[in-house]
């Protein structure tokens, strides 16, 4: 058995932020009691 000890995750500030250019939220649906969360392809606006 090997171990591979996890690399701490590194947080972008700055410049790396500004790469983002959409935020896609996806749309909560509720079936019954069992909510769900999906994101349909759109065409661009």
């Amino acid at each position: 058995m090997s171990c591979n000890p996890a690399i701490d995750p590194d947080c972008s500030t700055g410049d790396a932020v500004d790469a983002i250019e959409t935020v896609i939220a996806p749309r909560a649906r509720d079936l019954g009691g069992f909510e769900v969360h999906r994101t349909l392809p759109a065409p661009r606006l």
